[in-house]
């Protein structure tokens, strides 16, 4: 199997990721929460409970050795303090100890809303014991499922808007969601495609992917892989403005386009797409978030732009959590450094 070969499969593992067993869909009625102990502060109510139309739930599945869990608490702690007060509840499960979470929270990073320490697994198990994390489901005030998925996604504050607005249509949810199962099907299928290299199969798939899904990065990607592994290479300049023109909207796209084109190998990167697309999320998120400027500020200094990487890391710096200014700090201190070295170069006499 070739390099491209199997950079798409990764993609594809990646994306498919653990299924959830017996995981509550959209329009089903929430499942027991039972927590063997509340670390932080104990909910005033749990989602199905009793209809209370004061409150929507925002269910949580975490683990303190999971890294991007540890990505999704910051967002988590601001949509926390964002909705709070028109009456959302984030309640956050972990399967770990009681002990271990404690000491998580105490030691590396705050965590302002509800957690508890699942009971003997019961909670897991109920919600889908082989899922994913992070996992999150939105849950309305009488206990109905009405979004799932992972909790850096868009469209989850956009359903906690709408519910919390009462102006959540289930309907539509649920034909969403379906479409959602849909793709992953033909994602499953997609792989012994790419390995039997039916051309016209793998191509079929990804283009009804996208119809299905036309804000998912993943299957842009596979297919630019694809076009290179079946001789199309002089096509994927045109793709490739393809993808960022059908995704330049979507912050959770744009950003993870700019953080995979950045780890592909160097001689193969897109320079101007790399750049845009950090640009881009920078700018859909109004230039207030400390990773995603972050990223940008990198991104800068590899192009050559050291005075800007200075300017973005800085504002990261300014942005940044408690837990996590020592680090971007350092970075911080790395580019004036890179940049002081640099012009240092500069008036060295030759010879």
């Amino acid at each position: 199997m070739n390099r491209h070969c199997l950079v798409v499969m990764i993609v594809i593992a990646a994306f498919c990721g653990p299924a959830m067993g017996a995981a509550p869909q959209v329009g089903d009625k929430a499942p027991a929460i039972k927590v063997a102990k509340w670390i932080t502060s104990k909910p005033a109510s749990l989602p199905g409970e009793k209809k209370n139309d004061k409150h929507v739930y925002l269910v949580e599945f975490w683990a303190t050795w999971c890294p991007p869990c540890l990505k999704s608490i910051p967002h988590l702690a601001k949509i926390h303090t964002k909705y709070k007060k028109n009456g959302l509840v984030i309640i956050s499960i972990s399967n770990e100890e009681p002990e271990t979470i404690a000491a998580f929270i105490d030691k590396k990073m705050k965590m302002p809303y509800a957690v508890g320490s699942d009971d003997d697994m019961a909670t897991t198990i109920a919600w889908g014991e082989n899922m994913a994390i992070p996992n999150a489901f939105i849950v309305s005030g009488d206990g109905i499922i009405l979004w799932q998925g992972h909790p850096l996604s868009d469209a989850m504050e956009k359903t906690i808007e709408q519910a919390l607005a009462g102006k959540f249509d289930i309907e539509t949810a649920k034909t969403e969601a379906l479409a959602s199962r849909k793709f992953e099907q033909l994602m499953a299928e997609l792989m012994p495609a790419v390995e039997a290299k039916d051309k016209d199969k793998v191509f079929d798939l990804l283009d009804r992917m996208i119809a299905l899904r036309p804000l998912s990065l993943h299957p842009y990607l596979i297919k630019r892989e694809q076009m290179r592994e079946f001789g199309m290479a002089e096509q994927i300049p045109q793709w490739e403005e393809t993808t960022f023109t059908a995704l330049k909207d979507s912050l959770t796209a744009m950003r993870d386009l700019a953080t995979l084109e950045r780890r592909r190998d160097i001689a193969e990167r897109n320079a101007k797409l790399l750049l845009r697309s950090a640009l881009r999320a920078n700018e859909l998120s109004d230039s207030r978030d400390a990773d995603i400027l972050q990223l940008l500020a990198l991104i800068q200094c590899e192009l050559g732009m050291i005075d800007k990487a200075i300017a973005s890391q800085q504002q990261a710096v300014a942005l940044a959590a408690a837990e996590e200014k020592d680090h971007f700090g350092k970075v911080l201190k790395y580019y004036q450094t890179a940049r002081e070295l640099a012009r240092e170069e500069e008036h060295k006499t030759p010879g």
